[in-house]
C-alpha cells in the first residue's frame, strides 16, 4: 500500500467497536444501541456511515464490565501469569442481522480496528461472549458452530440452547428459562392465583418460555385468560389492542416473558391506558431494569413481584465505571464514551465528531458518581455479573490448556498446544463431568495427528466466592432472588428481596418467600390479590364447567337430590352419594340397609324419610274397603259360576276363560293391598309382578272373549266355519302367550345399574347358554370384560369436566345368555323401565334407558333393531359385524362400531388368490351372520379360480357335529382338501369350541 494513500474501508461492522490488542483476543457482542438502522432493500449502493441509535446505557455497563475482567484477569498473577487477554468488543444494535455481521467480522479478521492503527485489521477471535438475545444467539450459534468457534451468553435463557446436539458449541451463564418458568408455575399455585394473563415478546425466548411455563401449568389447575405477544417495532396500533385485552380482562395476574425493551414499550402504553389493577408477575429481563422504575410508572407497576438473577457485589467496579472524562475522548479508542456523557449530562461536545445538536455545550467538569445513572448502578448487578463469570470462565478454561504436561499432550510426541497461537478452527467444544461424569469446555482440535482428546475442565470459584460449573446442556445452576417493587416515603422505587428460588442439578428447586415482606400490587398492599376466574363453589353445589372456556370457568349447579358436597370448591362431578352404613356412619361403596337422602341444603345425609300409604290413612282405608269388596264380589261371582258351571249358560259363556277372567280380577283387586302399609323387600317384589301378571291375564281373557265374540258375528255366511280357529284350546294358547310375554319382561340372568341423569344400557353375552332346569352357567370372561369396560367409559365421562359438564350419566347392563329371546326380552325391560335395579334402590325401578349399546350377535341384533325401531329406540352394537345391517332403510336406528363383514370377506378373499389357495373347505354359524358373509365371500371368489371343496354350517344345537366329511376326525384327516385350507365364519366362542375335530 502506498504511503500517501489514504486508507479506504471495504468491509466493517454497522455500529462501532473497541479493541484492544493481546496474546488472546475475546470477542463480546452488547446491544449499545437498541435500534438498527433501516436496511437496504434495493441494493444498489454500499450505505456509508450507516449508525444505530437509542443508547443503551445498562447495555454499556455491561460492555465496560467484560473490559473491566479482561484488566482484572490481566493483573491477576495466578490467572494467565504469562498471557495477556485482548478483547474485541462491539455493538449489536440489538438486531440479528446486525449480530449476525458483526460477530462473522470477528471471527474472519475483517472487523476494523478502532485504536488507530490504520489500515490493520483485528485478529480473528477464537471464542465469542454473547448475545443478549436468545433468537440473536441461535443465529450465532447455528453459524458459528460450523466452524468449531464456542460462545459464551451472559444473558440468552431460552430454552431450546439447551439442546447439546444442535448447539454443541454454545454455553451460558445465564440459567435456562425452563427453571425460571418452574419457579413462576410454582409461584402461581402457592399464592392461589389460577386466573392469569400471558405476555411474552416475539421471538424464540417468548415463545419457548411460554410453551414451557404452559406445560409446568397444565394439571395444577392454574388457566391462562389470554396470551399476548409483543409486537416487534412496537406498532402503536397493535400496542393499543394488546394493553386493550390486558385492561378488560378479569385476570388480575399478568406474568410477563419479554427482554427490558419490549417491557418499557408495553408499560408506556399501560401507564397511558391507566391501568392500576394488575399485579405483574416480572421475568429477569426486566425486573431491575431501572428506567421502568420512574414516577410515572408507578402506579401501574408498585408491587410487581419478579425473578431476578442472584444479585452479586463486584469489588472496584463503580470506580471504574466512573473513570470517564472527556479530556481523554479524542485519543480514546472507545467511540462509545462520548455519547454516554452526552446522554447523561444532556449537552453536547465540542469535538467535530459529536453527535448530538443540543444548544447546551458540555462544560467538562461534570463528574460521573456510582449509582446517579443506570450506567453507574452498581446496586442491582446482576446480568452485569454473568458478564463478569463469561469472562472468567474462558480464562480458567485457558488456564486449563497452559497446565498441560509436555509429554502428555494431545499432539505428537505428547507435545502441549501453543495458546498463543489458537485458530477458530483449533477451538472445539465438548462437555462437562461432575462426580459422574466430566464436562469439557474448550478441546484443541489441531490439523496434526492427536493421540488423544485433550480435557478441559470448567468447574472454577469466581473471585466473589461462588462456583461455577455447566451441565450437560452447557447450563449453570439457577439462583434467583424474588424482588418485590416498594414506594419509598420520597416517592421512588426500591427492589425488596422477599424471596428466593435456587436448583442444583437432580433437584426440582427449593422455593421460598417472605409473604409478610410483600406490598401486592393493584393497590391491595399487604392483602393478596385475587385472581380467579370463578368463585369458589360453596357447600351443596358442584362446578359445571362453563363451555368453550378453560376448566376455571364454572357454573356452581347443585348437587342432584340425594347426593350432597359438604367442602367448598367441590371438583366436577364430584358430589357424593348418601350412602352410608347405619352403623358406622361411614361412607361406603356397597349396598345401603337403611335409606338415607340430602338435606335442602346438599350438604349433609340424613335417614330419609318413607312416604307410604297407612292402613290408618283414609284413602288407605277407603283403598282396602274398596280392594275387599272387589275381591269379595269377584269371589261370590266366581262362586256362583262354579256352582252353577253344569249349567248351559255357564257352559255357553266358556266357562273355563270365566273363570280365569274372575280369578284374575280377583288378583287385580287384592293387589291393591299391597301398596298399603310400610315397604319391605318381599312386598316390593310382590307388588310388580303380582300386579303385572294378574292385570295381563285379565286383559287377555277380555280380548279372547272379545275376539271370540267378534268372529261369531262375523260368521253369518252359511258353508262359513272361522269359529274352528277359535275353540277353547286356541283361546287358552292365546291367553297363555299374552301372560308369558309379560312373564319373560322380567331379568331372565343379572343386571348392573347404576343411576344417573340419562342412563344408558348395555348387553352383553356374560353367559352363553340360557337357564335350563339343572343346568350350570358357562361364564365366558371376555363378555365381562366388554361391561367392565362399558362402566369404566361411563366413569371415565363422568370424571371428564369437558365432555358432557353439566350431566351425570348412568348404566343399566345385563346379561343376555348369548340367546335372541333372552336378548329380546332383557331389552324389553330395559326401555320398559320394568328391569329390577340391583343397586340397591328398594322398591325402586329402573329408568326406561333411550339407547342401547349391544348386541354381540348380528342376529339378535336384527331383532332387537327391528323392534325397538318402531319406538325411535336407536342401538349401537360393538360386535355385530353382519352386512345385513348395513341397511339403513330397514334399519334406520342401528349404529356399530365393528366393521361390516363385506370388508373382511373382501380381505379373505384377496389372502386366498395371494397364497395361492385354490381349494378351500368353508365353515359358518347357523344364524345370518353366518350366511350372509359366506354369500359376500363367495361373491368374491367368483371368477378367482378359488374353489370351494365344501360348505359347512354349525348347528344351534351343538350335541355333537354331525357334518357330513367332518363327522369323525378320521374323515377329516383322510379328506384331500381338510386340513389344508378351512375358512371360518363364526359369530361366538362357542361356535369354535363346538370344532373339536
Amino acid at each position: 500500500m502506498d504511503e500517501g494513500r489514504p486508507c479506504k474501508l471495504m468491509a466493517g461492522s454497522i455500529s462501532g467497536s473497541v479493541y484492544q490488542r493481546g496474546d488472546i483476543v475475546i470477542g463480546g457482542l452488547f446491544p449499545v444501541h437498541v435500534k438498527a438502522p433501516e436496511p437496504e432493500t434495493e441494493f444498489q449502493d454500499i450505505r456509508v456511515n450507516a449508525m444505530c441509535s437509542l443508547f443503551n446505557q445498562r447495555a454499556y455497563r455491561w460492555l465496560r464490565t467484560m473490559i473491566f475482567a479482561v484488566e482484572e484477569i490481566n493483573s491477576n498473577p495466578h490467572l494467565l501469569p504469562n498471557l495477556t487477554l485482548g478483547y474485541l468488543a462491539a455493538d449489536t444494535c440489538l438486531a440479528e442481522s446486525t449480530t449476525l455481521s458483526t460477530s462473522m467480522a470477528m471471527v474472519t479478521g475483517l472487523q476494523v480496528s478502532r485504536a488507530g492503527d490504520g489500515c490493520k485489521s483485528a485478529p480473528a477471535v477464537p471464542v465469542i461472549i454473547g448475545d443478549v438475545r436468545s433468537s440473536s444467539s441461535m443465529v450465532i450459534a447455528d453459524t458459528l458452530g460450523v466452524f468449531d468457534i464456542p460462545m459464551v451468553s451472559y444473558l440468552a435463557s431460552c430454552v431450546c440452547l439447551s439442546n447439546s446436539l444442535k448447539y454443541p458449541r454454545f454455553f451460558r451463564t445465564m440459567p435456562s428459562d425452563a427453571l425460571q418458568a418452574q419457579a413462576m408455575a410454582q409461584l402461581l399455585q402457592l399464592l392461589g392465583w389460577t386466573w392469569v394473563g400471558l405476555v411474552s415478546a416475539d421471538d424464540d425466548y417468548g415463545r419457548f418460555a411460554i410453551q414451557i411455563l404452559t406445560e409446568e401449568l397444565r394439571g395444577t389447575g392454574v388457566c391462562v385468560a389470554y396470551h399476548q405477544v409483543v409486537p416487534r417495532g412496537y406498532a402503536k396500533e397493535k400496542m393499543k389492542e394488546m394493553v386493550e385485552t390486558i385492561k378488560k380482562s378479569s385476570a388480575k395476574v399478568v406474568v410477563t416473558f419479554i427482554i427490558d425493551q419490549d417491557a418499557k414499550a408495553l408499560l408506556e402504553e399501560v401507564v397511558h391506558q391507566n391501568i392500576t389493577d394488575k399485579q405483574w408477575l416480572a421475568n429477569d429481563a426486566w425486573v431491575t431494569y431501572a428506567t421502568l422504575s420512574v414516577t410515572q410508572n408507578i402506579p401501574s407497576l408498585a408491587g410487581t413481584l419478579g425473578l431476578a438473577l442472584r444479585k452479586a457485589d463486584i469489588p472496584n467496579l463503580g470506580s471504574f465505571l466512573t473513570q470517564i472524562h472527556p479530556t481523554t475522548f479524542p485519543l480514546d479508542p472507545d467511540p462509545f464514551k462520548q455519547e454516554l456523557w452526552e446522554a447523561l449530562f444532556g449537552c453536547s461536545l465540542s469535538f467535530p465528531f459529536g453527535q448530538h445538536t443540543s444548544e447546551k455545550p458540555c462544560s467538562g467538569s461534570e463528574e460521573i458518581a456510582v449509582g446517579e445513572s443506570t450506567y453507574a448502578d452498581v446496586s442491582q448487578l446482576r446480568a452485569t455479573y454473568k458478564v463478569y463469570q463469561a469472562v472468567y470462565a474462558i480464562a480458567n478454561a485457558m488456564q486449563d490448556i497452559l497446565a498441560c504436561s509436555p509429554g502428555r499432550g494431545p499432539l505428537i510426541n505428547g507435545q502441549c498446544p501453543d495458546i498463543r497461537k489458537l485458530h477458530p478452527s483449533e477451538v472445539d467444544t465438548f462437555c462437562i463431568l461432575d462426580e459422574t461424569c466430566t464436562f469439557i469446555v474448550f478441546n484443541l482440535t489441531f490439523t496434526l495427528p492427536l493421540k488423544g482428546q485433550y480435557h478441559i475442565l470448567v468447574n472454577f470459584t469466581t473471585p466473589l466466592g461462588e462456583q461455577l460449573y455447566f451441565d450437560e446442556n452447557g447450563d449453570p445452576p439457577a439462583s434467583y432472588d424474588i424482588l418485590n417493587w416498594h414506594v419509598t416515603p420520597q416517592g421512588k422505587v426500591e427492589f425488596v428481596n422477599v424471596g428466593h428460588f435456587v436448583s442444583s442439578q437432580g433437584s426440582g428447586g427449593q422455593f421460598h418467600i417472605d409473604m409478610d415482606r410483600v406490598l401486592w400490587g393493584g393497590g391491595q398492599g399487604h392483602t393478596v390479590p385475587v385472581s380467579i376466574c370463578s368463585t369458589p363453589c360453596p357447600a351443596g353445589t358442584r362446578k359445571a364447567v362453563q363451555k368453550g372456556r378453560p376448566e376455571c370457568c364454572f357454573d356452581c349447579v347443585q348437587c342432584p337430590g340425594g347426593e350432597i358436597s359438604n367442602e367448598t370448591g367441590t371438583a366436577e362431578k364430584q358430589c357424593t352419594q348418601c350412602c352410608f352404613d347405619h352403623v358406622t356412619f361411614l361412607m361406603t361403596l356397597s349396598k345401603c340397609p337403611e335409606r338415607f337422602w340430602s338435606n335442602s341444603d346438599h350438604t349433609v345425609c340424613l335417614p330419609q324419610q318413607v312416604d307410604f300409604l297407612s292402613h290408618n290413612d283414609i284413602m288407605g282405608i277407603i283403598l282396602s274397603v274398596i280392594s275387599v269388596a272387589g275381591a269379595t264380589l269377584t269371589a261370590a261371582t266366581f262362586t256362583t259360576f262354579f256352582y252353577y258351571r253344569h249349567t248351559p249358560l255357564v257352559r255357553a259363556n266358556n266357562s273355563e276363560v270365566s273363570f280365569m277372567l274372575l280369578l284374575s280380577l280377583k288378583l287385580c283387586f287384592l293387589c291393591a293391598l299391597a301398596f298399603i302399609g310400610r315397604p319391605v323387600a318381599w312386598s316390593c317384589a310382590l307388588r310388580h309382578t303380582l300386579f303385572g301378571i294378574s292385570f295381563v291375564l285379565c286383559i287377555s281373557c277380555l280380548l279372547s272373549r272379545t275376539v271370540v265374540v267378534l268372529v261369531a258375528f262375523r260368521s253369518t255366511l252359511p258353508g262359513e266355519n272361522l269359529m274352528r280357529y277359535f275353540g277353547p284350546a286356541q283361546q287358552r294358547l292365546g291367553i297363555s302367550i299374552c301372560t308369558l310375554v309379560q312373564l319373560m319382561a322380567g331379568p331372565i340372568s343379572g343386571s348392573v345399574y347404576q343411576r344417573g341423569d340419562i342412563v344408558i344400557g348395555g348387553l352383553f353375552p356374560v353367559h352363553v347358554k340360557a337357564p335350563e332346569p339343572e343346568t350350570e352357567f358357562q361364564d365366558i370372561r371376555r363378555a365381562y370384560r366388554w361391561l367392565r369396560t362399558m362402566i369404566f367409559a361411563v366413569e371415565e365421562i363422568n370424571s371428564n369436566p369437558h365432555l358432557l359438564p353439566n350431566l351425570t350419566l348412568g348404566y343399566l347392563a345385563a346379561d343376555t345368555c348369548l340367546a335372541e329371546s333372552t336378548t329380546l326380552s332383557t331389552s324389553m325391560a330395559m326401555v320398559t323401565g320394568l328391569q329390577v335395579s340391583r343397586a340397591g334402590d328398594g322398591c325402586k325401578s329402573a329408568p326406561a334407558v333411550p339407547v342401547i349399546i349391544g348386541d354381540a350377535r348380528s342376529s339378535s341384533s336384527m331383532i332387537l333393531a327391528d323392534t325397538l325401531g318402531v319406538f325411535d329406540i336407536p342401538m349401537v352394537s360393538y360386535m355385530a359385524s353382519c352386512v345385513c345391517l348395513s341397511n339403513s332403510l330397514k334399519y334406520p336406528r342401528f349404529f356399530r362400531t365393528m366393521l361390516s363383514d363385506a370388508l373382511e370377506a373382501q380381505a379373505m378373499a384377496q389372502l386366498l388368490q395371494l397364497l395361492g389357495w385354490t381349494w378351500v373347505g368353508l365353515v359358518s354359524a347357523d344364524d345370518d351372520f353366518g350366511r350372509f358373509a359366506m354369500q359376500i365371500l363367495m361373491e368374491q371368489l367368483r371368477g378367482t379360480g378359488v374353489c370351494v371343496a365344501y360348505h359347512q354350517v354349525v348347528p344351534k344345537v351343538k350335541k355333537g357335529l354331525e357334518m357330513g366329511v367332518l363327522t369323525s376326525p378320521e374323515a377329516v384327516a383322510k379328506s384331500t382338501f381338510c386340513g389344508k385350507c378351512m375358512v371360518i365364519f363364526c359369530s361366538s366362542l362357542i361356535d369354535i369350541f363346538s370344532l373339536s375335530f
